[in-house]
């Protein structure tokens, strides 16, 4: 049996969720991902060459991206479509060819896509919905099929939130565990790379953008008053000025590295002394759980993670959990850790016994199996 997985767009991180599905698929499942391309390339950490991918170079905008819709569709071959968020790029071509080809179709919701224009006021939401009108992905498209979700045959969810607020199974981010061993990486040749001899290595891994908490952590780097501290960001991309917003008198304490493939994330993983989420209280956040959370988990780290949708209940017991948008606090854990060596290092063995236990490929590959079984 073949499933058709259909990506809102190539270039883009929505791509993590969809290779990790389709991975967790693939041993039992041929699989292939369809999707347009609205960038130059194929997003840098998933382009690894493992999964098989079907891009059409598309533009998101009405009515060009029609011509680009109906060569999506003629791509698919699967028994089985699952498209991977409410966008049209993927939500709608799914609709479309289930009422074609009259194939069950499974929609996945890793993120609460409504959750992004929240912040704006009515008249601002409403000039914004006249100026994406002719956007793909704009305002007005998405709202529509956030309402209509039951076109879909079954869902599955990233988060518990999504979970009360769309139904469906339950299928948390997974990782690949026997690959994320810590036993099999050492840190001193990232560390090599880095020019990092005996400092303490803070890291955040992921797109460094301000409702991921970026700044908050750049305040707790200037509060822990520390000279021997790094604070490694791994994830930076050319379209985000990052730097615009490191103040001077921490430059010297901050290293930016670009995006790394998924093969390399255990490398990098290896040399940090703590790993920090600090996702920030707003409503985008609600329904969102960084995969990255995952990966650290995985390899061991002790981490820093606030108050935010399922981060306290996958952390319990096994991690760090600070209020949003108060660096004074984040500083205070971080410190602690770098206090405390052997109760952080405790916590990190209990993340990666829970990470094997939950967040497995074969625990969550193995849900994610009989529930599209269940649907078909």
């Amino acid at each position: 049996m073949k499933i058709s997985l259909l990506v809102s767009d190539f270039s883009r991180n929505c791509l993590g969720r969809v290779y990790i599905l389709a991975k967790m698929l693939e041993s039992e499942f041929e699989v292939e991902v369809i999707g347009p391309l609205f960038g130059q390339k194929i997003w840098p950490p998933c382009d690894t060459d493992e999964v098989l991918y079907k891009p059409v170079y598309s533009t998101p905008v009405f009515p060009h991206f029609f011509k680009g819709m109906k060569k999506i569709e003629n791509l698919i071959t699967g028994d089985i479509i699952y498209a991977s968020k409410p966008w049209f790029t993927s939500f709608g071509v799914g609709i479309l060819a289930k009422l074609k080809r009259k194939r069950p179709l499974i929609l996945d919701i890793d993120d609460w896509e409504l959750g992004w224009f929240l912040p704006f006021r009515y008249r601002k939401m409403a000039s914004l919905s006249l100026k994406t009108i002719f956007e793909a992905n704009g305002f007005l498209s998405t709202y529509f099929l956030d309402r209509v979700t039951f076109l879909a045959n079954g869902v599955t969810v990233a988060s518990t939130f999504l979970q009360k607020r769309f139904g469906g199974e339950y299928i948390p981010h997974a990782r690949d565990t026997e690959f994320l061993d810590p036993l099999k990486y050492g840190g001193e040749k990232v560390k090599s790379e880095l020019g990092v001899k005996d400092e303490k290595i803070i890291m955040f891994l992921g797109s460094p953008k301000l409702h991921k908490g970026i700044e908050d952590l750049f305040y707790a780097i200037r509060g822990l008053e520390r000279k021997d501290v790094k604070l490694l960001i791994i994830g930076a991309s050319n379209g985000y000025p990052l730097k615009n917003h490191i103040s001077q008198d921490i430059k010297q304490f901050v290293i930016i590295r670009g995006m790394v493939p998924f093969m390399r994330v255990p490398e990098y993983l290896a040399c940090a002394d703590v790993v920090v989420i600090p996702q920030k209280n707003v409503p985008s956040n609600m329904g969102q759980i960084p995969a990255k959370l995952f990966d650290a988990m995985a390899m061991a780290k002790p981490i820093v993670g606030t108050n935010i949708s399922d981060m306290p209940g996958i952390l319990q017991d096994c991690g760090f959990i600070v209020e949003p948008n108060n660096p004074e606090d984040l500083a205070r854990k971080i410190d602690y850790i770098f206090k405390n060596p052997g109760e952080a290092e405790e916590m990190g063995k209990k993340g990666r016994e829970r990470c094997i236990e939950k967040y497995s490929f074969r625990v969550v590959g193995e849900r994610l199996t009989n529930y599209i079984q269940q649907v078909i």
